[in-house]
């Protein structure tokens, strides 16, 4: 009876352990727009690792309180991630999750804010072209 016990045991475990993800930790880059009643509310530009959690604060100056507070998630997911995100505007926290490819952008509805978001790895090729320097012109 033990020996059928065991493999079980073993199964079960298994089964419980949490997903691991195949592929290392990615550099990612995330263009965020927070809107609400179609007023900007911020608009962060985030370097952080798929895997690991980011997390980015905007305070007025002299505010006792923070305008907004966000989280993201990253987590590879197939050929994509999967982002899962907690914001908080002084209203309340909402949180939601979204499928993101790399070089994709989404727009997202949580009550009063709207959440737009892209997601670019940050060894590709639109990064750079991104992140590159405008060339000098001579007049």
């Amino acid at each position: 009876m033990r020996v059928i016990f065991f493999p079980l045991l073993v199964c079960l475990a298994a089964c419980a352990s949490p997903e691991r993800s195949a592929r290392p930790p990615e550099r990612l880059y995330f263009a965020v727009e927070l809107k609400q009643h179609g007023l900007k509310v911020g608009a962060p530009k985030l370097l952080g690792y798929s895997e690991r959690a980011i997390v980015v604060e905007k305070t007025t100056p002299g505010s006792a309180f923070p305008d907004y507070h966000l989280e993201l998630r990253p987590r590879a997911r197939g050929p994509g991630f999967q982002v899962g995100f907690a914001l908080d505007t002084g209203r309340g926290l909402k949180s939601s999750e979204v499928s993101l490819l790399h070089g994709e952008e989404r727009r997202l509805m949580l009550d009063d804010t709207e959440v737009t978001l892209r997601l670019l790895k940050v060894d590709s090729p639109e990064f750079r072209a991104l992140v590159a320097p405008l060339p000098v012109t001579s007049s």
